[in-house]
């Protein structure tokens, strides 16, 4: 397995950039490195493959047919890391993510719908989905982690069936 050999991210991020931009100097003021360091990192990556990823005979830089059997995978690879830090920098921010609501009949009515209409606008990434029940199941769903907020009514209050 790579993770076994110790291959990066970073290592891989580095190759896919320096096969796209053919430019070794290029690709190290992108990723704000000296040419030798980004240098270097390829040389440890091709160690840890034990196979060359780019033809050093050439003045240009060209893949060799180990790279550019590579660079398909690595490119998948490196996109879907970063799509998945930026999901989760998303969920972390409150940008995307679910919220579980329940309450009993009547105030998801009353009061979580009207409610909802702003959060909504506010946070469109964010799913809501609202279980409305008796105050056994509402308890239940909390304890169950089921739900992340639950409502209960207290009595008086406008949307308690029992006022």
């Amino acid at each position: 397995m790579l993770t076994e050999r110790g291959i990066t991210i970073q290592e891989m991020r580095a190759f896919v950039l320096v096969a796209n931009l053919q430019s070794f100097t290029r690709a190290a003021e992108v990723l704000l490195l000296t040419q030798p360091g980004l240098s270097m990192a390829i040389r440890q990556l091709e160690g840890k493959l034990g196979a060359p990823l780019f033809d050093r005979a050439r003045k240009a830089v060209q893949l060799s047919s180990v790279g550019a059997a590579l660079l398909p995978s690595a490119e998948r690879l490196v996109e879907n890391f970063e799509r998945t830090v930026a999901g989760m920098v998303e969920v972390s921010e409150g940008k995307t993510g679910l919220v579980t609501i329940a309450c009993p009949e009547g105030v998801a009515a009353q009061v979580i719908a009207p409610a909802l209409k702003s959060f909504i606008n506010a946070y469109p990434g964010v799913a809501v989905s609202v279980f409305d029940g008796d105050a056994t199941s509402v308890e239940r769903m909390m304890h169950a982690h089921i739900a992340d907020v639950g409502l209960m009514n207290r009595p008086g209050f406008a949307g308690d069936p029992n006022s």
